[in-house]
């Protein structure tokens, strides 16, 4: 998938889990550090996010993995 349809779904996912039609992630930015999302809001996010891409995420604390950091979700996504 390419970077920029990555950002796509991350933006569709992030609109969806803080029911804000405007948000938008910025790369470089840490969703749960920045304020972006909180804890609860960050599962709903990662679950639809999985739901856009096919994409599975691992069930070991993703927040220590740094699946919030916008751009190690661009390369996950992006990966084949």
């Amino acid at each position: 998938m390419e970077k920029s349809k990555a950002m796509d779904h991350i933006n569709a996912a992030l609109r969806t889990a803080i029911k804000d039609p405007q948000a938008s992630a910025k790369p470089g930015s840490d969703l749960i550090a920045d304020g972006v999302l909180d804890s609860l809001d960050g599962l709903v996010f990662l679950m639809e996010l999985s739901a856009l891409t096919g994409k599975e995420f691992p069930e070991k604390d993703p927040q220590e993995q740094d699946f919030f950091k916008v751009d190690k979700l661009v390369e996950y996504i992006s990966a084949d």
